[in-house]
């Protein structure tokens, strides 16, 4: 889907729908990375009402929400998403402004900017920080793979000048 977008691009096609089903993959794993990272400290988020749940992160204590009376361990729940890759490590900042700024640009063009700016950001964390994760939790896949792909987004022929002119900031 990504290779798709560049490619689309690179020909000077603005596919709007590939554009916002990148975005808005982009923005739904985010939140499943904050949420996450929430847990981890100790407050848990309803999936049935979206309460927050403040909770001991001790085994066999119960996360319970009382607006919808839903309930779990804190062993269950944290392994609905143990290895699924949702640590914000140290991305979170870039996470967040993605997510701010993304809803808000007007135009496809800004759109994607956003996006390759976050990609762009992933590839410099993967070049520079052995076993980097913030492109694998975004994007998934294997370190060595993930790097290859990132590298041909950013230097291969599926690139516009104005992307590339983004990159070199």
């Amino acid at each position: 889907m990504i290779q798709r977008l560049y490619e689309q691009d690179a020909k000077g096609i603005v596919d709007e729908d590939l554009i916002d089903e990148v975005g808005v993959s982009f923005l739904a794993r985010i939140q499943s990375i904050e949420r996450v990272g929430d847990a981890l400290s100790g407050q848990a988020h309803c999936p049935h009402c979206d309460e927050t749940i403040d909770h001991p992160m001790e085994k066999e204590a119960w996360i319970e929400c009382e607006p919808c009376r839903w309930r779990i361990t804190w062993d269950d729940y944290h392994r609905s998403f143990r290895g699924k890759y949702l640590a914000a490590s140290g991305i979170k900042p870039f996470l967040r402004e993605f997510a701010d700024s993304y809803p808000r640009a007007q135009t496809p063009r800004q759109r994607l900017i956003l996006i390759d700016n976050l990609i762009h950001r992933f590839h410099w964390e993967l070049g520079n920080t052995p076993g980097a994760t913030g492109a694998k939790n975004l994007i998934g896949g294997k370190t060595d793979d993930l790097f290859n792909f990132l590298e041909q987004l950013a230097y291969g022929d599926a690139s516009t000048p104005e992307l590339v002119e983004t990159r070199e900031k």
